[in-house]
């Protein structure tokens, strides 16, 4: 065999290691990219905003429909609450469903305004609790601690939209108990 045979059989071989190194690497960043655009998706569908929870929610697979019904059962859990559903109440509901892409004419938004006319059963937080806890099971703790505050945010927004006069008594105690079973269901 002359060297520049093998030579030449030398730089086939390179040339093919490259090239699949090359193709893996592409690959890579497109994976890199499209959990990238899902965790954006995600950070719009729910206003979570820390990028290490995004990720773990890419990682598991976490819908933006799912984060959509993790983001609004607690809300309107609260709303229900003391029984009926305020005008500020629902007001303020369906701004932070269009802060998280539930926009009208939407199957979600449809959904939500069913909801907010007619109380859900109970199954419907117990189903969400337990989603909740399967969840936090899978994450660190202080991703649980960032999408509890977020959620828990949004709901206590909920719960004092109604206000009371001087917002004393804005929150009454069937909202502090909804509000409460919400933090249980991330295990506090």
């Amino acid at each position: 065999m002359s060297t520049k045979s093998l030579s030449d059989r030398r730089q086939a071989l390179e040339d093919c290691f490259f090239k699949e190194q090359e193709a893996k690497n592409l690959s890579r960043l497109r994976d890199e990219l499209a959990s990238k655009k899902k965790a954006e998706e995600l950070g719009e569908a729910s206003g979570i905003d820390n990028a290490q929870v995004l990720a773990t929610l890419v990682k598991l697979d976490v819908g933006a429909g799912d984060l959509h019904a993790l983001a609004l059962v607690p809300l309107v859990t609260v709303a229900w609450a003391d029984g009926s559903v305020s005008e500020p109440e629902r007001e303020a509901i369906l701004r932070a469903a269009h802060d998280q892409g539930v926009l009208s004419g939407t199957h979600g938004y449809q959904l939500l305004e069913a909801w907010l006319g007619n109380k859900p059963g109970a199954d419907l937080f117990q189903s969400w609790a337990g989603y909740v806890s399967s969840l936090t099971a899978l994450l660190d703790e202080d991703e649980v601690t960032a999408l509890q505050e977020n959620i828990l945010g949004r709901a206590n927004d909920v719960a004092s939209a109604a206000g009371g006069i001087l917002r004393i008594g804005a929150v009454s105690a069937a909202e502090q108990k909804a509000l409460q079973a919400i933090a249980d269901a991330f295990g506090n």
